[in-house]
Parts: C-alpha cells; sequence; structure tokens
C-alpha cells in the first residue's frame, strides 16, 4: 500500500514537471519569432553584413569607382593635411574600409606621407616642385 502511494506521488510530480517544461517550451518559441536583437548585437551583425556601396558578398568595385575615391581622397587630404583615417572617414561619411585601397594607392604612389603607427597615422599630401 505504501509502494503504491509513493509511485502514484513520483507520477504525479513526474507528470508536473513535464507539463510545466512543456509549457516553458511552448512560450519560448511562440515569442521566438518576436524576440528582440539587442543593440550590440544589431551593430555587430550590420558590421559583419556591411560590403562597400551596397555591393553582393563576393563582388568587387569597379576600377573607375576606385579610381574616383583616390582622387576625392587625394583632393581632401591636400585640404585638409594631417588628419587620421577614421576623422577622414567621418568626414567624407565613408566607411573607412572602402578608404584603405584608395589610402594604399596615393602612399604607393608617394602623393602622401605619414606619421604614426596604426590608428594614429595622419596623413599628409607630398607637392612636388613641377
Amino acid at each position: 500500500m505504501k509502494h503504491q502511494l509513493i509511485d502514484q506521488k513520483c507520477t504525479a510530480f513526474a507528470n508536473e514537471i513535464a507539463n510545466v517544461v512543456r509549457t516553458i517550451v511552448l512560450d519560448a518559441l511562440k515569442t521566438a519569432g518576436t524576440a528582440r536583437i539587442s543593440p550590440a548585437k544589431k551593430t555587430a551583425q550590420a558590421k559583419k553584413s556591411h560590403l562597400p556601396m551596397g555591393l553582393a558578398p563576393g563582388q568587387k568595385r569597379k576600377p573607375e569607382d576606385i579610381t574616383s575615391l583616390t582622387e576625392h581622397l587625394r583632393r581632401y587630404i591636400t585640404r585638409q593635411p594631417g588628419l587620421t583615417i577614421e576623422a577622414i572617414s567621418t568626414a567624407l561619411n565613408i566607411p573607412t574600409r572602402e578608404l584603405l585601397l584608395p589610402v594604399k594607392k596615393l602612399l604607393a604612389e608617394g602623393a602622401f606621407t605619414t606619421t604614426g603607427q596604426k590608428r594614429a597615422t595622419r596623413y599628409f599630401a607630398v607637392f612636388t616642385k613641377g
């Protein structure tokens, strides 16, 4: 008799736990579609999904676009010497990653000099005689 009572109590308790777990899981599934993404996650997702000038993944920029951006950057740094790439990016409203190739091209052709290192690098136009 005591064993039957214990079995009944254990079965009732197990059923109660199963019902509570089922309710929690169903509630979680119902709200999963309406869950809000935290601002930090949105920022991380935006950074990952950002592509230069709205290009599709794996698509390269056109040479004309790079040339145009390079000339725009050359004029800007000539007028505003001594800025960091972040300051230039903010002023021109162009993501830093889009400016990296034009900056490398201009440095390679000797149009600029730099001071500082890494994020503290500042860019200056080189004026040639002639």
